[in-house]
């Protein structure tokens, strides 16, 4: 305050987000120090995947709006639904490119986890994206159907077609932090549990050994169907269980899953 105090605020210096995971060591108990350490990282790197996929979303959308508005203004409610296809067009590529850039970012972390473990990282490979498309038609559907029926709602109420359109975008982008949440957590487990699965099959083949994996949730935040995983063990590239049965894997149990897995090295005590 006192350095930038006597600065005209068009020559001070723009500030700087950075993300920052703290995790309380209690609330990873029974989990090893190192796994601990990794718990924060991971969480990190989620939430500021969600944060830019957050913003891109919004900007994506905001742009695409900008473009169709001079139809709509010609035509307010004939071009609803031709801009409510945009917009979802729009919002359905964005939700795409965030599940892959989130893909590459697990797989780089997953690679340099099992190089820490002793395993060849070059043996861990890319997962197909099998779902991606499906699950971001989905969500854009839904973002678009809503939007549609908003601002025909304005139009006939008499609002403006700039206005309708801006009002409607505002109440159909309420959902769009919890997808971009949702989401990037559902793309970093599904290319983990690829990848691990893939290495397990190989594994299997070529007598490559196979190391255990933890489940690690924080507990105070956690979810009745989360907190009784946390710190279970399993092999990589095999599902967790629950009562014998396959659980679904960590950050895709829920929206807004914020569980994490991770490599449990020879030796390692902690969690059952």
């Amino acid at each position: 305050r006192h350095a930038l105090g006597n600065r005209p605020a068009s020559r001070r210096p723009r500030p700087v987000l950075v993300w920052v995971s703290r995790v309380p060591p209690d609330e990873l108990q029974d989990v090893p120090r190192r796994v601990r350490r990794a718990h924060a990282r991971s969480r990190g790197l989620l939430i500021a995947r969600e944060l830019e996929t957050d913003r891109r979303l919004r900007a994506a959308t905001a742009a695409e709006l900008a473009r169709l508005l001079p139809g709509l203004r010609e035509s307010p409610s004939a071009r609803a639904d031709g801009a409510a296809r945009a917009l979802g067009a729009a919002y359905a590529s964005e939700v795409v490119r965030a599940r892959n850039d989130a893909r590459g970012e697990r797989l780089r972390a997953v690679q340099a986890e099992a190089e820490s473990a002793g395993l060849d990282p070059d043996r861990i490979r890319a997962a197909p994206a099998a779902d991606d498309e499906d699950r971001a038609s989905s969500v854009a559907q839904t973002f678009s159907e809503r939007w549609r029926l908003l601002y025909l709602a304005g139009v006939d109420a008499g609002m403006r077609p700039g206005e309708a359109a801006d009002r409607a975008m505002r109440f159909a982008a309420e959902r769009v932090e919890l997808v971009a949440a949702t989401e990037v957590a559902h793309a970093f487990a599904a290319e983990r549990d690829g990848a691990a699965a893939a290495y397990a099959a190989d594994a299997r083949k070529n007598g490559w050994p196979v190391p255990d994996k933890i489940w690690s949730c924080v507990l105070s935040s956690a979810c009745d169907d989360c907190r009784p995983m946390h710190a279970r063990r399993a092999k990589f590239g095999e599902p967790f269980l629950f009562a014998d049965k396959p659980f679904p894997s960590p950050g895709a149990v829920h929206p807004r899953c914020r569980c994490s897995v991770h490599l449990v090295l020879p030796g390692e005590v902690g969690g059952a």
